[in-house]
């Protein structure tokens, strides 16, 4: 389940994918979202309604971003393994894996559907 967005800031648009973010030292759950291109962001709304949300964290080296797709209520042991993940160093990169990420699961969804 998605926490709930900080007060005072606005929603997330049409373009917008939204992440829980996982931040440090405990864990704390954030809700965050990035601009991108419509089909992306179509893509994403896609997998979200197809029971996935999308997590991102830093990870201890002070410099990867883990971004997983992950069903929301799993119920097999595969539903408990992201449909999709990436690492990247924090910098601009991260743009393009958001699409890398979402693509992938976009494929994965696609191939379990047609099974």
């Amino acid at each position: 389940m998605r926490p709930p967005i900080p007060v005072g800031e606005r929603e997330p648009g049409e373009n917008d994918v939204v992440f829980t973010q996982f931040k440090m030292p405990n864990g704390r759950r954030e809700v965050v979202w990035v601009a991108r291109s419509p089909e992306t962001a179509s893509l994403a709304r896609t997998i979200e309604q197809a029971g996935y949300h999308f997590d991102i964290e830093m990870l201890s080296d002070l410099q990867t971003i883990s971004m997983t797709v992950d069903k929301d209520a799993p119920t097999t042991d595969e539903d408990e393994q992201p449909i999709a993940h990436e690492l990247v160093v924090n910098g601009p990169a991260v743009l393009d894996a958001v699409d890398r990420l979402i693509t992938a699961a976009g494929k994965r969804i696609a191939e379990v559907v047609t099974r």
